[in-house]
């Protein structure tokens, strides 16, 4: 009687550890996800910063432009 007891217990520990585990794979693959979609975001972001320093630029160019002209 304490064996089997003791069989039940040890096996709904086992199944309350697997379900746990399925859990955090399950949390692990969605914080993959996560990262990678991060980084995604994290790269458009780089490239519209580049995009608006080079229009920056130009504008400053243009700028210095008119204000030379001004100046003569």
């Amino acid at each position: 009687m304490l064996i089997q007891k003791s069989q039940k217990e040890l096996q709904t520990q086992i199944q309350k550890l697997s379900n746990e585990l399925s859990a955090c794979k399950n949390i692990e693959k969605q914080h993959k996800y996560m990262n990678g979609m991060l980084h995604k975001e994290v790269d458009k972001l780089k490239k519209e910063i580049e995009q608006l320093k080079k229009e920056n630029s130009i504008f400053k160019e243009n700028l210095q432009a008119e204000l030379l002209k001004g100046k003569k």
